[in-house]
């Protein structure tokens, strides 16, 4: 019976020996899920910071989307009739040209002529109501950002030399924007 006794006191011992964890085995492998922690920990933070970057520039990105999508449309509501007016500065410059006959003809009545004038005169008022400018040409130096050379005339003096001396076609502005350029001759 001795025999089964240290039989069994061995075995427990054994049993207890293999059943105790091994202290250096634990301490590794808490360092190890620390380790591992501490990379995801870094993955996870670097992925934050990635997308809140991403974020930021799509946030951004939308806001100047925004801002050039309202330019845009102010521009096109601005510039909307700019055909449709560019269509009519012939008819003004028809009636300028009339005006300019009617005050030498003596044979029309003052009435007729007035009203020829008040018809030129609203045509100007509701172009200007809608942004249209007449561009200042005569007398000043030639630009050809606002002007168009079609001929030149001897200049009567050096002063006169590259001034615009007379207009073939007036040029007209859209909202600071060239709508027709001046047709002018310049001093040489």
């Amino acid at each position: 019976m001795s025999t089964e006794k240290e039989h069994n006191s061995e075995s427990i011992h054994n049993e207890s020996v293999t059943e105790q964890p091994n202290v250096c085995d634990e301490t590794d492998k808490v360092a190890e899920k620390s380790t591992k922690n501490d990379t995801t920990e870094v993955n996870l933070s670097e992925e934050l910071a990635a997308l809140q970057d991403r974020f930021l520039r799509l946030a951004a990105e939308y806001d100047n989307y925004q801002k050039r999508t309202q330019k845009e449309r102010l521009e096109l509501i601005k510039n909307a009739g700019e055909r449709t007016i560019k269509a009519f500065l012939p008819v003004v410059d028809d009636f300028n040209r009339m005006l300019l006959i009617l005050e030498k003809e003596e044979t029309l009545s003052d009435v007729v002529k007035e009203g020829f004038t008040l018809i030129q005169q609203k045509f100007v008022r509701i172009l200007s109501e809608l942004g249209v400018k007449e561009i200042q040409a005569i007398g000043q130096k030639f630009d050809s950002a606002f002007h168009e050379a079609v001929g030149e005339l001897p200049a009567q003096n050096e002063e006169q030399k590259g001034i615009v001396l007379a207009e073939v076609e007036k040029g007209y502005f859209l909202h600071d924007k060239v709508l027709r350029y001046s047709k002018v001759l310049i001093g040489k």
